[in-house]
């Protein structure tokens, strides 16, 4: 993402501009963009990290670039989790390199990197109508599309084209089940038209992309680079419907390769109360380890097989 006034990357100026700020809270202010860092998976979500990026991108080429007393006005991007968590957002990583911008990894801001209290702070995606938009990047589409379309280019459209296809499960929409019977759409008309405005700019197609999308999550190489609890933490869920909270975890894994491990069948309760503190009930596969440490059925039962005719 080019800046027109200096030529270098939007992201590695935002880095000098958060420095300067630091250096001299004083002399300008900082307005963050970040996805919301609440809640259970703080901010790892696709969407919330690249939405940050455009948000940012959007509000330095609109927005007003001095406060009314004459101050400089940064806009800066800051991603919602700490600098050891990038690890955990793999299809942010292979999104940010299909966009050409592998290089900026230096230049990417993270919470733990600057103190919020002292900026303006914007919550990307905050308080959406979910019956217009199932993709928390589609109104900034919509608001770069109406205010200046040349600031969409093949980078851009690849960071914000690649969320939509991420929320939208490669914009499902229109299904029906085997009875005939609808189901819940996953993309809404806004969020498709937003894509179609962006297929002119994106230097593969959407299907190419989804699928190199879906693959960060499912490489093993990546899965066997976690660390035990990493592995835990990537897609924990919870459920308290019944009035006490039960967690489940999925390792999408061959157990046999995810017992090589060290320690995740001897993962405690203490390790996890320091990631829920007031979980009540322990996660499944914790409770039951070594044994059942792959949630994802289907494709344990398929390892299983082929572990089976392997050894026959």
């Amino acid at each position: 993402i080019n800046s027109d006034a200096s030529r270098e990357t939007f992201l590695e100026g935002a880095a000098m501009e958060a420095s300067e700020f630091m250096a001299d809270p004083e002399a300008s202010v900082l307005h963050v963009t970040m996805g919301d860092s609440s809640g259970l998976h703080a901010g790892h979500d696709t969407s919330s990290l690249v939405g940050a990026f455009c948000a940012a991108y959007l509000k330095a080429k609109t927005a007003e670039p001095t406060t009314a007393d004459g101050k400089k006005i940064a806009y800066v991007p800051v991603l919602a989790m700490s600098r050891d968590d990038f690890n955990l957002v793999p299809q942010v990583t292979v999104l940010v390199q299909l966009a050409g911008l592998s290089e900026v990894d230096s230049s990417m801001i993270y919470m733990d990197d600057m103190d919020l209290d002292a900026c303006q702070v914007e919550v990307v995606g905050q308080g959406i109508d979910e019956t217009l938009y199932k993709s928390k990047v589609t109104p900034l589409v919509e608001a770069m599309l109406a205010e200046d379309e040349s600031m969409i280019d093949a980078s851009v459209a690849t960071l914000l084209g690649g969320c939509i296809l991420i929320d939208t499960s490669n914009l499902k929409a229109g299904r029906v089940d085997e009875d005939g019977n609808a189901l819940p759409d996953k993309a809404t008309e806004r969020d498709m038209a937003a894509f179609s405005a962006l297929v002119p700019f994106l230097p593969m197609s959407g299907s190419e992309m989804y699928e190199a999308l879906t693959e960060a999550k499912m490489n093993y190489d990546w899965w066997m680079s976690l660390s035990s609890l990493e592995m835990l933490r990537y897609d924990y869920q919870e459920d308290s419907s019944n009035g006490r909270k039960f967690g489940i975890s999925a390792v999408l894994l061959p157990f046999w390769d995810v017992m090589e491990k060290p320690m995740l069948y001897k993962v405690s309760k203490y390790s996890l109360k320091k990631l829920r503190g007031d979980l009540q009930t322990l996660v499944m596969l914790v409770a039951f380890a070594p044994f059942v440490l792959t949630c994802c059925f289907p494709r344990l039962l398929g390892f299983l097989r082929l572990h089976e005719r392997e050894k026959a």
